[in-house]
């Protein structure tokens, strides 16, 4: 009876330990999936906040160059 029992035991251990290395290399795909999103996102950020401090730069130039013609535009 001892032995079939160490069989048992041994076969769900090795059950166990192939889950494991299954379960640390899913994790290890998310991880690395979610490295690259979140770079991506990053970059997307970056260019977008760059586009709209370009923009910003663009819509007030004239503000500058006439400011007391725009001022008093605005207070009417």
């Amino acid at each position: 009876m001892r032995p079939n029992l160490d069989r048992q035991w041994q076969e769900e251990k090795s059950t166990l330990l192939q889950e494991k290395e299954s379960l640390q290399q899913s994790l290890q795909e998310k991880e690395d999936e979610w490295k690259e999103t979140q770079s991506s996102l990053n970059a997307r950020l970056e260019g977008l906040e760059s586009q709209v401090t370009r923009k910003e730069r663009r819509s007030n130039w004239f503000k500058k160059l006439l400011p007391c013609i725009y001022s008093s535009t605005l207070k009417k």
